[in-house]
């Protein structure tokens, strides 16, 4: 075991490797930053540059890359209010705020830090907790998944919009949208004979319409041209608005450690993504700070939930890799098909035979994290000169990425055009108070809820006592309704405080 460590780091503390691993961040973090180019499509573009490399070194340099989009996806979120990334879109809620206060330098080092912190802690469970968290993931079975599902929508139903009642109509919303396509059984639904809709709607055409382009069109609205962007009122900042004290840092803490957890859970179960985490760990943080009345208002804990939770993905993701052969998301995947390039099958057989990868891949994820710390550190103050250039400008060279991007994800005009119609409904949204951001994970998590779903009713014979016969369903949807209970309990005391007429406000804290 020790010889293997000892060959394992010697193949990472190398200075070709590090070299990849440096550049692998560096291009994750400029690629993330722009909307619509996310960790995922940069992997997949330099898979062919790993041909050459060692395992390690090529499992290094797409981690890097992997890091370093997540990182890079806050950037965008934080000083535009356009996401570079569907994870990264819970930034926005308190990066921006804090961004027109011109805090956006102090907003992005929050982010830096707690992309450090989940990093660092998915890297250990990865390295410590592989064997037994793939153990409790395997187990769970299709009530289970589907259970959580339904406690996510209902926990993101209640954090982004002023009505509970939008909220949950933005949220079905999404979800009918994501049934568009072919079925788990291969039948067709919605497609209008149109062959290219028989493969659903592209996700990345959704994140970018209705929150990047959308956003980008809202704020070229005559009232806004006026007023500074989130970059130009961070160039000129005070030095002590561009400081992220050790006291703020002391403060984040519990809120990242609390959200890396989350990650690093919801990262073993394949399927569920960092959107769904990132959204998990803004409203448990909001649930319990002190001062919940400041979330989407410009908190640094707001900033912090989402980001440590999205790192912390990465590292958990390749624990069903390694050990069960299951890619655990898309990057995930990608990152299986390089380890198959080069000649080695991942699952639990990889342990015996290439124990020396192994430990060579547990070092090059830990190692990344300080790359991405590094690169991030010493070149904040980069994008923020670059992001808040003029916006006749900025704009667009946003707009044009953004269409680029939707392009990309699957190098079809129809995702453009797809992009174009829901920015379009995403500025109505935003016009008429429904909340963009529940239609969105609506639409991520109605794909695993409905296979979750049927695969349930298969197994059962079309019987419900399946849901109700399980620990974990029970635990889930009694935690569910206590939420309900409580997001109605907070509206009736607000429409009996105002005679009636107030909007359904909600405040899950």
């Amino acid at each position: 075991m020790l010889e293997n460590l000892l060959l394992g780091l010697s193949d990472v503390f190398n200075v070709l490797s590090l070299f990849y691993m440096f550049l692998g961040v560096t291009c994750g973090i400029v690629v993330g930053a722009i909307p619509g180019l996310s960790g995922p499509i940069a992997i997949a573009l330099c898979i062919p540059l790993t041909y050459y490399m060692s395992p390690v070194a090529a499992i290094g340099f797409l981690v890097g890359i992997n890091k370093g989009g997540t990182f890079g996806g806050s950037i965008a979120s934080i000083l535009l209010n356009t996401p570079g990334s569907p994870e990264s879109s819970a930034t926005c809620y308190d990066g921006y705020p804090l961004a027109l206060q011109g805090k956006g330098e102090k907003a992005l080092k929050c982010s830096l830090f707690s992309s450090f912190f989940g990093d660092t802690i998915s890297a250990l469970s990865l390295i410590v907790l592989s064997i037994p968290l793939a153990a409790v993931a395997l187990k769970l079975s299709p009530p289970d998944l589907c259970a959580i599902m339904v406690f996510s929508q209902v926990l993101v139903s209640g954090l982004d919009s002023a009505s509970i009642g939008k909220s949950l109509i933005a949220a079905s919303l999404g979800m009918l949208l994501s049934t568009v396509g072919m079925d788990c059984f291969g039948d067709e639904r919605l497609t209008f004979d149109n062959l290219t809709l028989s493969a659903g709607i592209p996700l990345m055409s959704v994140a970018i319409g209705t929150m990047a382009l959308s956003e980008l069109v809202f704020q070229m609205q005559p009232q806004f041209l006026s007023m500074k962007t989130g970059a130009e009122a961070s160039c000129g900042a005070s030095k002590e608005d561009c400081t992220l004290t050790p006291r703020e840092m002391k403060r984040v803490m519990p809120t990242a450690m609390r959200s890396s957890i989350i990650g690093v859970v919801v990262g073993v179960l394949p399927g569920l993504g960092s959107t769904m985490a990132a959204f998990m760990a803004y409203g448990t943080a909001k649930k319990a700070s002190k001062n919940p009345e400041e979330f989407g208002k410009g908190s640094l804990e707001g900033v912090s939930a989402p980001e440590a939770a999205n790192n912390a993905i990465i590292g958990a993701n390749l624990v069903p890799l390694l050990t069960l052969g299951i890619p655990g998301n898309v990057s995930a995947a990608i990152i299986m098909g390089a380890l198959i390039l080069h000649g080695l099958t991942p699952g639990p057989l990889m342990f015996e035979e290439s124990p020396r990868i192994i430990y060579g891949i547990y070092c090059a994820v830990l190692m990344a994290g300080f790359m991405n710390l590094f690169c991030g550190w010493f070149g904040l103050p980069l994008f923020i000169r670059v992001l808040g250039t003029p916006r006749n400008l900025l704009y667009p060279v946003v707009m044009f990425t953004c269409m680029v991007g939707s392009y990309l994800a699957d190098n079809s005009i129809f995702c453009t055009l797809v992009m174009l119609i829901l920015a379009v409904l995403g500025f109505f949204m935003r016009k008429l108070g429904y909340s963009f951001v529940t239609f969105l994970i609506g639409f991520v998590l109605g794909p695993g809820f409905e296979m979750s779903l049927q695969q349930s009713l298969t197994i059962s014979g079309n019987q419900l006592d399946i849901f109700y016969t399980r620990p974990i369903p029970i635990i889930l949807a009694f935690g569910s309704l206590l939420m309900i209970y409580r997001i109605y309990k907070q509206w009736k005391k607000e429409k009996d405080s105002t005679g009636g007429d107030a909007e359904e406000t909600v405040d899950l804290s």
